[in-house]
């Protein structure tokens, strides 16, 4: 299999915010509590945590199917759970091709924390989750050390073209440029001339830094004549649109 994405989660540990299961007398009332407990204190974090994470997951995954497309894993997407707890860290579970493992990481201190630390955490909580994988399964770390490489010489900005487009005389280059950044992403157009200068450079839309959402914004790019670029959205509304004036 291709391994398509690479994502990072926490991991609920309902002792650690004092839900014992011994001092119950039923399992239903236990789970029922540990349920509401994560609904009420700890789904927010979880879901801050996976999106202020994602540019990194979703920067490392795209570069390492990229430019190691060729590569077979005994799995198509890796999910890492951070725990507070060592007992909970080290294990390893694989259903249907997806691959879980638990590392340490104290998941509560990462909202305080600066956006440039955030996302070197980030790229570290995913190469010790891939390290302890690729130990189990005997899979080789240069792809994976590769790519984290080359995101720190990017500085860690996942800014990528989507997509290009040449006008019908090719005189302008249409170009769908995306910024995806912690807390936002941002789609951007750009128009460059054949002598490669830019004649336009403007931001279109501003979604959250996801590619679940941001995504659906990216449908056609149509230049309705030599003049006249438009980007549609995955329903055929409109994005977007330059003309020369």
């Amino acid at each position: 299999m291709k391994l398509r994405e690479i994502a990072v989660k926490v991991n609920f540990e309902p002792f650690i915010y004092g839900i014992n299961e011994c001092s119950y007398n039923t399992r239903e009332k236990y789970l029922s509590d540990c349920q509401e407990y994560y609904r009420d204190h700890v789904l927010l974090l979880d879901r801050e945590f996976r999106l202020q994470t994602r540019n990194i997951t979703s920067f490392f995954s795209r570069l390492l199917y990229k430019h190691f497309k060729n590569m077979q894993y005994p799995f198509s997407k890796v999910i890492i759970s951070c725990c507070i707890s060592e007992n909970s860290s080290g294990t390893i579970t694989d259903l249907e091709g997806i691959a879980e493992v638990k590392i340490l990481y104290d998941y509560r201190m990462f909202p305080g924390k600066s956006e440039i630390s955030k996302k070197h955490d980030a790229l570290d909580i995913i190469m010790r989750g891939l390290k302890l994988i690729s130990d189990c399964y005997g899979i080789d770390m240069k792809p994976f050390e590769e790519v984290e490489s080359m995101i720190v010489a990017a500085d860690y900005r996942n800014n990528w073209v989507w997509n290009t487009k040449w006008n019908p005389g090719r005189t302008y280059n249409a170009i769908i440029n995306i910024d995806h950044n912690l807390n936002e992403t941002v789609i951007y157009l750009r128009i460059e001339a054949k002598n490669g200068s830019i004649v336009f450079n403007s931001a279109l839309v501003t979604a959250k830094p996801d590619e679940w959402d941001y995504d659906f914004f990216l449908g056609k790019m149509v230049w309705q004549s030599t003049k006249e670029f438009v980007l549609f959205d995955k329903k055929n509304n409109i994005v977007g649109s330059w003309y020369e004036t």
